[in-house]
């Protein structure tokens, strides 16, 4: 089994942390899949869903998560070849993961450079008088 790396990193948002996880076997527990996966780096989660065929593993950073797609991907878990994508974050629109920073908004108050607000927040308006 071949794996593009290039695309297990191109095909992704630099916000992507979590590694989808398909074919663990059944009875799998969570514990070895940790074990398994953590030299590539910190695990902040581990869900099972292997009834349904796959797991998720969460890392603390992208570079961390993809680079266990990478590492992972066609690999023997148990008694079963695993394929490793990436994982589908259910944390909504514009979340983003425990940690990271915030990036600055154009136009938004303490925004960036050149966006007409000052970088500690909103000045008071000055409203002419009555």
């Amino acid at each position: 089994v071949t794996f593009d790396r290039r695309a297990g990193v191109d095909h992704s948002s630099f916000w992507d942390v979590t590694t989808g996880i398909k074919n663990p076997a059944v009875f799998t527990p969570p514990t070895l899949l940790r074990q398994v996966f953590q030299d590539f780096g910190f695990i902040d989660e581990v869900k099972m869903q292997a009834d349904k065929g796959f797991a998720f593993l969460r890392f603390n950073s992208h570079e961390n998560a993809a680079r266990a797609i990478c590492g992972m991907h066609g690999k023997i878990i148990g008694s079963r070849s695993v394929k490793c994508s990436w994982g589908k974050e259910k944390s909504g629109l514009g979340m983003m993961p425990p940690g990271m920073p915030v990036p600055p908004l154009i136009g938004v108050p303490g925004g960036m450079p050149g966006s007409g607000f000052p970088a500690g927040g909103l000045a008071p308006f000055p409203f002419p008088p009555r």
